[in-house]
Formats: C-alpha cells, sequence, structure tokens
C-alpha cells in the first residue's frame, strides 16, 4: 500500500528541492492525517477523531487493488488486512471516548501548549533553512556550552520572531547575521527576537544564539526527554540524548515545530580525551584542541526532524559494511558499540542489510544514501535518529528477549522498528506531533512486512494477531498520541 503512494511522491517531486521533495512524499499521507484529526484545539496538541477517520484508509486500500502493480500487491493486500484493521480499532478509538476527548480537550489552551504547539506569525514569518550547532559538552559537570546558527529565509517582512529554547538553560547573547547584537526576551520556553533591522521578504538572514547551562535529566529514556548521563563498565561516560515527545528545544536553540525542517544541519560537538562521539549524517573531521578536548564535525545533508538530531559520547567500538542496492548504489553501514559487545554486535547486526533489502523492495530506496546508515549502542532501548539509529536492545531477539509471538523472538525488534522509521518517521514526517501515528503505525506494518518476507505469510498473520491485544481503549494523552498498551515494545 504504501510503496505505492512513495513512488508517486517521488516521482512528482524529483525535480524540485530537498525540502520540496519531502513535503511532496509526505503529502499523501498528510491528507490522511489531516482527516484524522481536524480540531480548532490542535494549537494544544490535542486530537478528536471521527469515523470519517476510517474513510481515507479504506480508499487507500483500495487505491492499491486497483493499481497497475496489483498483481504483486495483492498478497501484500492480505497480509495489509489485519493491519488496517489493528488502524482502524487505533484511529476509531474515538467513537467509544468521544465525551472523554471532548472534555479533555474542551478547556482553553494554556499559554505554555500555545507557544509549544501553534503556528504563531513569530513561527510562520521565516522559513529554515540550515542549523550549525557547536556544543561542548561536559561529563564531570553535567553542562553543556555553546551556540547555534539559525539560517534562514522570510516568508514576509518581519522584526520579530520566536526561536525555542527550554528556560533552564541560559542565553548570553544573540547576534544577527554573523554582526550585530539582537535584544531578545523570554516566555517560558520560548524565546522572542527582534531582530536590528527588518527582514524583508524573501531575504536569507541568520541568528546566533549563544547558550549554556545544565540540560534536564530524562527520567525514564527514551520516553522522557533529556540527557542521558551514564557510564558503561569500564567506568567512561556514556551520554546520549532523547527527546521524541518534548522537543529538541530541551537542549539546543531551534524552531521546536515539527511543520518547518532545515534542508541541512552541521553538528559539531567537543567532548573530553578519550572519548568517541558519534552524531547523525557523514563523519567530516576530528580535531583536537590545546585544551586536549576532542571536536568530532557531522554534516547532515538531507532535511531532518528535530527531535532526531542527537550525538552519542562514550568508549566506542567500531565497525563497517556495505549495502549493495538493486541499482547498484553503495550504502555505508557504520556500527558502533561498547568494546566489550564487539563480537555480538557482527553476529546481530547482520540483521541490518536483511532489513534494508526488505526495505527497499516495499518501500523504495533507503532515503539518506549520501549520509550513510549507523546504528549506535545506547544505555536505553532504543530511538529513531535519522542516520544515526539508537539501538539498545542487548544483541536479544524481540524487545530485549521478550514478544508477543514466536515468530516476534526471532530477529531484533529494535534493529526492524527504529530502521523503518527512515522511511516512516524521517523521511515521510508529521508537520504536527498529533500525528505522531503516521509514524508509529507505519512502523508497525513494516515489521509485518519484514516477518512475511523472512518467515511467510502465516507466520505474519501470527505475528499481527498477537499484538492486537496491545491495542485498548484509551484517551489519546496531554501530547495529543494515542497509547496503545503500557507493557507494548517501543515507544509510543
Amino acid at each position: 500500500m504504501v510503496s505505492k503512494f512513495y513512488y508517486e511522491a517521488k516521482k512528482r517531486s524529483s525535480a524540485r528541492g530537498p525540502k520540496q521533495l519531502k513535503r511532496q512524499r509526505t503529502a499523501a499521507l498528510q491528507d490522511l492525517a489531516e482527516e484524522v484529526a481536524r480540531n480548532p484545539s490542535r494549537q494544544r496538541l490535542g486530537v478528536r477523531l471521527s469515523s470519517a477517520a476510517l474513510t481515507p484508509v479504506r480508499c487507500q486500500a483500495e487505491r492499491v487493488k486497483n493499481s497497475r502493480h496489483s498483481a504483486s500487491l495483492n498478497r501484500r493486500l492480505r497480509i495489509l488486512e489485519p493491519a488496517v484493521l489493528a488502524l482502524v480499532c487505533f484511529l476509531s478509538l474515538a467513537q467509544f471516548a468521544t465525551i472523554s476527548v471532548g472534555q479533555q480537550t474542551s478547556a482553553p489552551p494554556t499559554r505554555a501548549e500555545i507557544l509549544k504547539g501553534a503556528l504563531t506569525p513569530e513561527r510562520t514569518c521565516y522559513d529554515v533553512t540550515s542549523y550549525n550547532l557547536d556544543l561542548r559538552i561536559d561529563p564531570a559537570t553535567k553542562s553543556l556550552k555553546g551556540s547555534n546558527k539559525i539560517t534562514f529565509k522570510t516568508v514576509n517582512d518581519f522584526t520579530r520572531m520566536q526561536v525555542d529554547l527550554w528556560s533552564n538553560l541560559p542565553i548570553s547573547k544573540i547576534i544577527f547575521d554573523d554582526g550585530k547584537d539582537a535584544r531578545f526576551t523570554r516566555e517560558l520556553n520560548a524565546l522572542f527576537v527582534e531582530l536590528p533591522e527588518q527582514a524583508r521578504k524573501e531575504s536569507v538572514h541568520s541568528v546566533t544564539v549563544f547558550y549554556s547551562g545544565v540540560p534536564v535529566v530524562a527520567k525514564r529514556a527514551p520516553w522522557d526527554g533529556g540527557f542521558t548521563w551514564d557510564h558503561d563498565d569500564e567506568g567512561n561516560p556514556w551520554v546520549v540524548v532523547t527527546c521524541p515527545e518534548t522537543g529538541a528545544s530541551i537542549w539546543w536553540p531551534n524552531k521546536d515545530h515539527a511543520s518547518d525542517e532545515p534542508d541541512n544541519m552541521a553538528i559539531s560537538i567537543t567532548v573530553p580525551p578519550g572519548l568517541d562521539e558519534i552524531s547523525n549524517g557523514r563523519f567530516k573531521s576530528k580535531t583536537v584542541l590545546p585544551d586536549g578536548w576532542v571536536r568530532y564535525e557531522w554534516f547532515v545533508s538531507y532535511p531532518i526532524n528535530n527531535y532526531c538530531v542527537t550525538f552519542n559520547i562514550g568508549k566506542y567500538a567500531h565497525f563497517s559494511d556495505e549495502y549493495i542496492s538493486a541499482d547498484g548504489e553503495k550504502l555505508s553501514m557504520d556500527y558502533y558499540v561498547l568494546p566489550k559487545n564487539l563480537e555480538k554486535a557482527k553476529e546481530q547486526f547482520k540483521q541490518a542489510k536483511t532489513m534494508m533489502a526488505i526495505f527497499e523492495k516495499y518501500f523504495g530506496k533507503y532515503p539518506f544514501y549520501r549520509d550513510g546508515y549507523k546504528l549506535v549502542e545506547c544505555p536505553h532501548t532504543g530511538m529513531e535518529h535519522q542516520t544515526c539509529v539508537a539501538y539498545g536492545n542487548h544483541f536479544l531477539g524481540g524487545y530485549r528477549g521478550r514478544g508477543s509471538s514466536a515468530v516476534g523472538l526471532k530477529f531484533d525488534f529494535i534493529i526492524i522498528h527504529e530502521s523503518a522509521h527512515e522511511w516512516w518517521g524521517n523521511s515521510v514526517t508529521m508537520r504536527d506531533i498529533a500525528d505522531m501515528w503516521i509514524h508509529e503505525s507505519f512502523g508497525a506494518y513494516a515489521e509485518s512486512l519484514f516477518v512475511e518476507d523472512q518467515y511467510g505469510h502465516d507466520e505474519a498473520i501470527k505475528y499481527i494477531n498477537a499484538k492486537k491485544g496491545n491495542v485498548r481503549n484509551g484517551p489519546p494523552n496531554h501530547r495529543g498520541i494515542w497509547p496503545l498498551s503500557k507493557k507494548r515494545p517501543g515507544h509510543v
């Protein structure tokens, strides 16, 4: 089903730039999302669903049946039917929770919710084209210091713009166009920048935010946003960050709304001597500074979700592989794990190449060939950081050795599910966090395709049926995301 729309969107947008390309690829699914979540209270990140949400699902399935690829897709449609049923159940929970959801979202949005979720004039007046994040992270003091340069194109004339950064991180100064100081005020986790001169429509400018402080610590990563300050068994610092629901402004200044992504991003992270650092994109350089600290530079050449921007600091062992697509293009595959786990990883991570071949067959080519693919061991369970997938599944089958079915224990859930988000979540992306279900529903659908391809149709049906019990009749949480079972493997 989804591969057909992926290819159609890709064909329609082949002559456009990276951000336009991504927007075209997202358009078909976003139409569905808007049918699912039309609500004047969306600015508070709430959702109210209705039975109308079922129609687009049925229509998309019908379009697959009638497509010129029907001979090859009809069999996949048979396995899709239970998946669509699960998705329909997922979307139609509102039929049984209309009153409770209505009560939950009928109150006026708070100022904090408006600042976080609303597309106000101070946000829509500019379009981010690139970020240049430059940080020094100190595990000894659990602090950071640095800057982020936000380059943008103006959508209309303005002198006041909103940037987002959590209030616990002090700002020392803001520079406009690499020269003039810009005044600013702060309200909760929003930052309002007063430019020293008017930014004219369709002109290009930048603001660089210099800041420091002690970032929030994640209480239960990856579900709760913040830093994880850990140590490996040898006592080496092991530091990572996660912020899928909280938002990236919990640790770096940006336009923290899913509707706007940069076309590219430079990431520079400086760490104490003896430690490695792995971020998104392609590795560019490693520089030892006069004080002995080491600066790692990475470059992301594609649009990227703010919450997928990441770093991994620790003592890592590295090995690599290469995947060759059906058309002959080569993809670098790099793996970073704790040294004690190197041999286990070399065996377990073979699944990544198998996954790549299966998903390319159904969804089209891996979306980020220029930037490569990485799996990086982390202290938590895992996260779909773009081209730098966080892995914490202990090199076991299922979800840390658990699964709802026997076939679910035959493969590494984190490798398969989190990597599926490279297509569904990182390439095709929600415009609002209330539509996070796009990422997760198609991530789950990708799992079933992997199982069918590897173990057969009957095993895939068993896998899907075993997961039905994870769908429960509950209202959306305060972030507007429909919850599944609290014990469900995954991160929604």
